[in-house]
């Protein structure tokens, strides 16, 4: 075809070429067709390029088809970018011959035409497809996105409120801290007015036992008067006064204390309050008294039923099994007893284990003690065992005694079953009125 006939597709096809690569997203243009899209004006050899590059670029010269019209590169042009059949016949040949083929070729002209516009109609529905696929993943980009920042909102949110716990915990923690450092000081307070009352006794005993020999060797006066010595002076009565009248007092302090230790026994921490040990009794007059002078509470004894005899497997089970019993276990004397070369950790952690299965076949309320203070060392963690260590200073004896007599004053008809092989421990439990098992018992009565 004469060049002159294409100068209209020419100019299309670079019109084309630089609003592809102008799109969004944009459409390359061919390589060979780049350096020329700057050209302000044409000249023959980029011309004769543009040719080249659609005769040669199917894809191109199509593109370039979709976009042209009659009017704009004329209908040899039309044929030349569509290129139906024949097309070389009709734009190569001559006007006679064209005219001379009549009707046939203007048909064979108008069915051609027919084909490349439905291979553009088709190229346009493509297009259409392709646009629409393109509006629904910016619609999912756009989703994701929104997803993003509220997910981001969240996770914000999240670490404020853990920060906020964090230091929640931190001020608990703070708390605590004091809370134990008052009750440090609380008990240092305790054990200086236990000293003040057990140091009172004494002089007060000393003053006492003093005017009982001056009575004596006055011949029996009550006022001091006799032979030898004369009335006591008045300066001595008023010192004795003071000291009984501070005898009372400090015994009313310490009755308040050991309300205060019942208190929280009730709450579950009596073994952490130092309680003198209960162990170290005297007799004085009437019956027997624990050492600041109070009596000491008694349990009512717990009768085994006729045909099972004390100290047998079978009392064991029975004492283990009542349902409102309380069982207070030496807790290293009964590990000691069952295993030999453990370490005391995993002592505490087999008799707690052990224990629990026996609370889950038998019932009734378990506390075991290890001696030990509870700051420095970990319990093992049980939903059915109450396990206590004793406070610095006191041993496990003392506080498993200490229990016997807080049960005895608040709950005196409950059975209460002491397991220890300490002889020491036995006597006491078995004078308060509790029922004992040897530790060899307890292992013997598990099945």
């Amino acid at each position: 075809m004469e060049p002159r006939l294409l100068r209209g597709v020419e100019n299309l096809a670079l019109t084309v070429a630089l609003d592809g690569e102008t799109a969004d997203p944009p459409v390359r243009a061919p390589s060979e067709l780049r350096p020329i899209l700057g050209f302000a004006r044409l000249t023959k050899s980029a011309r004769a390029v543009i040719r080249r590059v659609l005769d040669e670029d199917e894809e191109f010269r199509l593109r370039v088809a979709e976009a042209a019209d009659e009017d704009q590169v004329g209908p040899e042009g039309m044929l030349w970018l569509r290129r139906p059949d024949g097309w070389e016949s009709l734009v190569g040949g001559s006007g006679e011959g064209r005219g001379s083929s009549g009707a046939d070729e203007s048909a064979r002209l108008r069915r051609s035409l027919t084909g490349a516009e439905t291979a553009a109609e088709r190229l346009r529905v493509e297009l259409a497809a392709t646009s629409e696929a393109r509006r629904r993943a910016e619609e999912r980009a756009t989703a994701a996105e929104a997803d993003l920042v509220e997910v981001s909102a969240e996770r914000d949110e999240l670490a404020a409120r853990i920060e906020g716990l964090t230091a929640e915990r931190s001020a608990a923690v703070r708390g605590m801290k004091a809370v134990e450092a008052e009750l440090a000081s609380a008990r240092e307070e305790l054990n200086r007015l236990r000293r003040a009352n057990i140091e009172a006794e004494a002089e007060l005993a000393a003053a006492r036992a003093g005017d009982g020999s001056s009575v004596a060797s006055g011949g029996g006066s009550p006022d001091g008067i006799g032979a030898g010595s004369g009335p006591r002076s008045g300066s001595d009565r008023e010192a004795l006064s003071a000291l009984e009248s501070a005898a009372e007092q400090v015994d009313g302090l310490a009755a308040s204390l050991h309300a205060l230790a019942r208190t929280l026994g009730s709450d579950g921490d009596v073994a952490s309050v130092d309680v003198p040990s209960p162990l170290a009794t005297s007799s004085s007059g009437g019956g027997r008294r624990a050492r600041s002078g109070r009596p000491v509470h008694r349990l009512r004894r717990y009768r085994l039923p006729l045909g099972i005899r004390e100290g047998t497997t079978e009392a064991a089970r029975h004492l283990l099994g009542l349902p409102d019993a309380l069982v207070l276990v030496d807790g290293y004397n009964v590990a000691r007893t069952a295993w030999e070369g453990i370490s005391p950790e995993e002592e505490r952690v087999r008799t707690v284990r052990m224990l629990e299965e026996m609370q889950g076949r038998h019932g009734g309320e378990v506390v075991v003690v290890f001696d030990g203070a509870d700051e420095s060392t970990a319990p093992p963690v049980s939903r059915w065992v109450q396990v206590r260590f004793s406070p610095t200073g006191t041993t496990a004896d003392a506080v498993i005694v200490s229990l016997v007599d807080v049960a005895a004053e608040s709950s005196p008809e409950r059975p209460v079953v002491v397991v220890t092989s300490d002889q020491e421990v036995v006597d006491a439990a078995r004078e308060r009125g509790a029922s004992v098992l040897s530790s060899n018992l307890l292992l013997a009565a598990r099945p």
